[in-house]
């Protein structure tokens, strides 16, 4: 298990695809894949980062188009 702050990521074998599936339960669904655990992990990484960028742009953009009285 990797521990991002607020979420824990998911590194496991699937017998199924003979390869390791990362998730982010509650998050993100299995979102990618390999025969390494490590590189896994590492795309993992990568792939909730750019999911929490796009988070904080996404509600940046919602406040900047709210009134000003009902922003603060």
């Amino acid at each position: 298990m990797i521990e991002f702050p607020e979420y824990n990521g998911v590194v496991e074998w699937s017998d199924e695809d003979q390869c390791f599936i990362g998730s982010c339960p509650g998050i993100i669904g299995p979102c990618c894949h390999g025969a390494d655990a490590g590189e896994v992990h590492r795309q993992l990484r990568e792939i909730f980062d750019e999911w929490r960028e796009i988070e904080r742009e996404s509600k940046s953009q919602m406040r900047s188009r709210l009134p000003e009285s009902a922003s603060k």
